[in-house]
C-alpha cells in the first residue's frame, strides 16, 4: 500500500469483510488493493481540503480572481492585488494591479479602497510615491465601511508610525477626533488654560488665550505611541477573530503586521 489512511484502520477492516470468502485469485487481490488506494486517496484529499479551509480558501489563485473580475467582481480586484503584493512582479504588472484597485475604488468598493490605502502606505515598490495622508484617509474610510482590507491597511499604517521616525520627514499626527479612530476611545481630558504656569520661563506668555485654547485642543487629542499600538492590536484581533469564525474570508490575515 502506497497510501496511508488518515485516522484508524476502520476502512481496511470493512473492506476485508466485504472481500472475505472470495476466491484467492490474483485479480481479486488487485481489485482489493486498487479499491483501498482509491479510498485512501479520496480521504487524504478530503483531509487536505479541510486543512486548506481551516487556513483559508483552497481555490484562491490569480486565474480564479481574474475570472471573477471579468464577471464584474470588484472585491476580486483587491484580493488579486493582495495575493500578488509580495510576489516578484515587474513594474508593469505592479502598475496594472494599482490601476485595478484604483478603478474599483472609483466605483465605491471598500475592499479596493483598503487595498489602495495599503499601496499608498508602502509605495508598492516604486509604483507611486508613498503618501501618508492619502493612505490614512483611504484606510479609515475603508475600515469604517467594515472592510477587512481597510483594517489591515490601517494596522500596517499605525505600525509604520511606531518607534523612531525619520527626522527629515514631517510628523504625521493622528487625532482621537479622526474618522474611525474616534470609535476606539474618548478624547483626552481637556487641559485647563488656567493651569498653564505664569512665570518668566513660560513659553506661552506671549500667546493669547484663544491661541492657547486652539493649541491645547489639538494636543490633547493627539494619539500617543501606546495608543497607536493598542489600536493596531485591536484591528489585528478583529481580523483574526473574523477568520476564526469564517475561514473563507479574504486572506488579509496572512498579511498582518507583527506588533
Amino acid at each position: 500500500m502506497n497510501q496511508r489512511f488518515p485516522g484508524n484502520s476502520f476502512t481496511p477492516s470493512v473492506l476485508a469483510r466485504l472481500f472475505y470468502g472470495l476466491p484467492n485469485f490474483k485479480n481479486v487481490h488487485l481489485i482489493y488493493d486498487a479499491t483501498l488506494e482509491r479510498i485512501a486517496a479520496k480521504l487524504m484529499k478530503k483531509g487536505l481540503i479541510a486543512r486548506f479551509l481551516k487556513l483559508g480558501r483552497a481555490n484562491d489563485s490569480p486565474r480564479r480572481f481574474k475570472q471573477a473580475i471579468a464577471l464584474g467582481s470588484f472585491s476580486a480586484r483587491a484580493e488579486l492585488v493582495l495575493l500578488c503584493f509580495n510576489e516578484k512582479l515587474s513594474i508593469t504588472e505592479r502598475r496594472g494591479a494599482f490601476e485595478l484597485v484604483k478603478e474599483g475604488h472609483r466605483f465605491g468598493c471598500p475592499d479596493c479602497t483598503g487595498m489602495l490605502a495599503h499601496i499608498y502606505a508602502t509605495g508598492f515598490r516604486g509604483v507611486i510615491s508613498r503618501c501618508d495622508e492619502t493612505a490614512y484617509r483611504l484606510a479609515c474610510a475603508s475600515a469604517a465601511a467594515g472592510s477587512l482590507f481597510g483594517k489591515m491597511a490601517l494596522a500596517h499604517f499605525l505600525k509604520s508610525l511606531l518607534g523612531v521616525q525619520d527626522p527629515d520627514e514631517e510628523t504625521f499626527d493622528l487625532l482621537w477626533t479622526d474618522l474611525f479612530i474616534r470609535d476606539f476611545a474618548s478624547p483626552r481630558p481637556d487641559v485647563p488654560i488656567e493651569d498653564v504656569p505664569a512665570d518668566d520661563e513660560d513659553p506661552f506668555k506671549d500667546w493669547s488665550k484663544s491661541d492657547l485654547e486652539d493649541w491645547c485642543g489639538v494636543e490633547r487629542n493627539i494619539l500617543m505611541e501606546i495608543d497607536k499600538r493598542e489600536i493596531a492590536k485591536l484591528l489585528i484581533a478583529e481580523i483574526q477573530q473574523e477568520h476564526a469564525r469564517n475561514p473563507n474570508i479574504p486572506k488579509v490575515w496572512l498579511n498582518l503586521p507583527a506588533i
